[in-house]
């Protein structure tokens, strides 16, 4: 007998979630100790595959525990692209804020020897700068909640397409 369960409950979601977060956030903050070699919004674009792979394997899990129908792996996966999302802008924003702080608390010299002793940022627009690269670093993640229920659409579709399989040619489901 099959059961339809249209929701997954939110600690489901943050078992995936809080995964996709830790990686997507990882690129960001590697990129931005090497800007040198890959700018911290080009990591944020390598990351995206990772909200359609890990919400794919989310909704194939849920949907295959739970015997549940596609549109089950839709809210699987934009629950698990929320969490995400959520975890990895408010990381940024918190590492951001420390960031400004540290500026407008610390006196500038300016030294023609070492004009970007401050890194990637201008300091005389440190805060534009910031708010700016934290607005699109929100927006692209946004793009990827999408991406998470496109995979958990097809992780759910993936999951039906095996247990129909399973049911066809007589085995008993793992």
């Amino acid at each position: 007998m099959r059961q339809n369960i249209p929701t997954i409950r939110w600690r489901q979601a943050f078992l995936f979630g809080i995964p996709l977060a830790l990686l997507e956030f990882s690129f960001f903050a590697v990129s931005m100790a090497y800007s040198s070699r890959l700018l911290p919004l080009q990591a944020v674009l390598l990351g995206l595959p990772l909200y359609l792979a890990i919400p794919a394997v989310a909704g194939y899990w849920f949907c295959r525990q739970r015997h549940a129908d596609d549109p089950t792996g839709g809210s699987t996966g934009f629950r698990v692209g929320l969490v995400g999302f959520a975890i990895c802008v408010l990381a940024t924003a918190l590492i951001f804020a420390v960031m400004f702080m540290r500026y407008i608390n610390t006196p500038h010299i300016f030294s023609p020897r070492a004009p970007h002793q401050w890194g990637l940022y201008d300091p005389a627009q440190e805060f534009r700068t910031l708010a700016t690269t934290l607005g699109i670093l929100a927006l692209l993640n946004g793009i990827g909640i999408l991406l998470s229920v496109l995979g958990g659409l097809i992780g759910g579709a993936l999951a039906q397409w095996t247990m129909t399989a399973h049911m066809q040619s007589g085995q008993p489901q793992a």
